[in-house]
């Protein structure tokens, strides 16, 4: 069955503008956000949870060629070599002093707006090993909340829900680095291109 996260996490997401001198709110997409200062570089961070599971990587293609997660993708397969890493989940904040428990980030009030994510083609091909070469991580705005993400094992059955927004950002892992034991548990650490 699929491997539920309980918690948040947190992910820094470097906007490239080393230029600005202070924090300011950005905006793209239906959101905004706090951009906040790391070391002389804009940044921003954002807390997401997500349901992930091995697949057997049947993917399918979204109207802008991104791969998707499909009815197919969302069916499990045993954890292990041979299987792809897939999820689904959603941004529950969207950086610093946002109130994650009704997302004010969307531009059109709290709550009004979902920022989805979906994920997959992380090849295991050893223990704790991952093939990123062909994985993604799409991300979705959507201004008619659907997804419902919970924390039971059965958010991966909303895989459509969590795609169904606008595109936002698509992304490619640049690396996929695991420290874990087996597959059962463990922390990574990866890059987005």
């Amino acid at each position: 069955m699929a491997n539920l996260i309980k918690k948040s996490i947190v992910a820094g997401l470097l906007l490239g503008t080393s230029s600005m001198a202070s924090a300011a709110t950005t905006s793209a997409g239906g959101i905004e956000w706090d951009t906040i200062d790391i070391g002389g570089v804009q940044g921003t961070t954002a807390s997401i949870q997500f349901q992930q599971w091995f697949s057997d990587g049947s993917y399918g293609l979204g109207t802008d060629g991104q791969e998707t997660i499909t009815s197919t993708s969302k069916e499990s397969v045993g954890l292990g070599s041979g299987g792809f890493l897939t999820g689904v989940g959603v941004f529950t904040g969207f950086s610093d002093g946002r109130n994650a428990f009704s997302p004010t980030f969307c531009q059109n009030g709290p709550g009004q707006c979902e920022l989805t994510i979906a994920f997959g083609g992380l090849l295991a091909i050893g223990t704790n090993e991952f093939d990123s070469s062909n994985a993604w991580l799409n991300v979705y705005y959507d201004d008619t909340p659907d997804f419902g993400f919970s924390t039971n094992a059965n958010s991966h059955e909303d895989f459509a829900e969590a795609q169904n927004g606008t595109l936002w950002a698509s992304f490619e892992f640049s690396s996929f680095d695991f420290d874990g034991n087996g597959f059962e548990s463990g922390s990574t650490d990866a890059y987005l291109n």
